[in-house]
């Protein structure tokens, strides 16, 4: 979340560096490139490359719990399943998991509270 000229918060979506930041739009943003080391620019870059990792962190658990995820050509055969849907699903039943364990490593990291089950399923 950033402040807009105007005074407003705004919301974006943070990208790999193979968003371009000044053609992303207005809602990606990604890192800078060829920012001299003490810039402020690249302060940001190193910022958001510590809450990069811990995306990464969720991947790797979905990945390391749900095998097919991680390596969906063995365990498939063509024409059979749907490979597309595996890490949606995944990703949501370790959500779940998650939620009902009331922790996880992300969650300790920014020191918040998970979602209860039935707040994350909006019952």
């Amino acid at each position: 979340m950033f402040t807009a000229a105007d005074g407003t918060a705004k919301r974006r979506f943070y990208g790999d560096g193979i968003f371009n930041c000044e053609a992303s739009g207005p809602h990606i943003t990604a890192s800078f490139t060829g920012v001299g080391r003490d810039s402020p620019y690249a302060k940001y870059n190193r910022q958001m490359s510590r809450l990069r990792v811990t995306v990464e962190w969720g991947f790797g658990k979905i990945k390391g719990q749900f095998p097919a995820v991680a390596s969906g050509k063995q365990y498939f055969t063509i024409g059979q399943g749907r490979p597309a849907l595996n890490f949606p699903v995944a990703a949501f039943l370790y959500n779940c998991q998650v939620c009902l364990n009331r922790e996880s490593q992300m969650s300790k990291y920014f020191a918040a509270q998970p979602p209860t089950l039935d707040e994350y399923l909006g019952a």
